[in-house]
């Protein structure tokens, strides 16, 4: 079986790429996450336990040892970033912020996503 793990990003939205989680198995479990295996090419992915208000991600894990402690903030951030076209040349309207704004929006990336924001 092949699959296309090499061809996605380091994070991608789990309903636009169904594949990851149906070739997969299941090798731990977190009370927000899990770690699972591509059969075909071992690649290990973090997704996201499905909650209603929020979107499900899947994130390429390196390594098993400390996966549950790999920070995957900053690619949360990037994907939001670049799922909103980019940052201006603004600057983020939080007092004392110096980043740019998100286009479409008020806030840097920091800020938007500290709002709750994903997308």
């Amino acid at each position: 079986m092949s699959c296309e793990c090499s061809q996605f990003a380091a994070i991608v939205r789990l309903d636009q790429h169904p594949s990851i989680e149906r070739g997969s198995e299941e090798l731990e479990r977190d009370s927000w996450f899990w770690l699972v295996r591509c059969r075909s090419c071992e690649q290990l992915w973090s997704l996201d336990e499905w909650e209603k208000l929020q979107r499900q991600f899947a994130i390429k894990i390196l390594r098993r040892e400390g996966w549950r402690e790999f920070d995957t903030t900053p690619l949360r951030k990037q994907y939001l970033v670049q799922s909103r076209g980019g940052v201006t040349d603004q600057r983020c309207i939080w007092q004392g912020c110096e980043q740019p704004r998100v286009i479409g929006v008020v806030y840097c990336a920091d800020h938007l996503y500290q709002t709750g924001a994903r997308e």
